[in-house]
């Protein structure tokens, strides 16, 4: 949870300096080496918690990535749908790597699914550069467009606004 949390954290800041895509597939090319490397007999309990760490990032990072994509890959009506259609992908693949190691256990040990499914996430990347298209950020957004047109423009993120944020106190802390 914690590579998760800080992950997320970053999502926003580097989505703005870099193209989604081009995240989406790093954050498979470096969750996909760390896969792989749970499956080497050097890996130590500190090793393995890094690992985890890493991988929890990559997570974090592509997540709200995903969803911005959404947001603009659909309009406002068909949205919904297609993000309980990607949460459910989401909780599935967890579900179905779980299963697979679950399964392979008995036949190769628990170090080689790991491979495989390092593989599997490089062969995900690898399809995601070749054919998604980064669209225009904001393109599906009515709303937006109109503010941008009247001049109003939405207010950068910066590390101190955003710790500002968090130091704030609010009715749920």
């Amino acid at each position: 949870m914690l590579g998760q949390m800080l992950g997320s954290c970053v999502s926003g800041f580097i989505t703005d300096m870099y193209s989604r895509t081009g995240l989406i597939v790093t954050t498979l090319i470096v969750d996909s080496i760390a896969t792989g490397l749970f499956g080497f007999t050097f890996v130590t309990f500190p090793v393995i918690l890094g690992l985890r760490v890493v991988v929890g990032g990559c997570q974090g990072v592509a997540v709200p990535i995903i969803f911005s994509l959404i947001g603009d890959y659909y309009s406002a009506e068909n949205r919904p749908t297609a993000s309980a259609i990607i949460s459910s992908f989401l909780g599935g693949g967890m579900m179905i790597g779980q299963l697979f190691v679950g399964y392979c256990l008995p036949y190769m040990g628990w170090r080689q699914p790991f491979l495989l499914l390092a593989i599997a996430s490089m062969c995900a990347a690898v399809t995601i550069f070749r054919f998604l298209v980064d669209p225009v950020k904001g393109g599906n957004e009515t709303d937006l467009e109109d503010m941008l047109s009247k001049g109003i423009s939405l207010p950068s993120m910066t590390l101190s606004s955003l710790l500002r944020s968090l130091l704030t106190p609010t009715a749920v802390l």
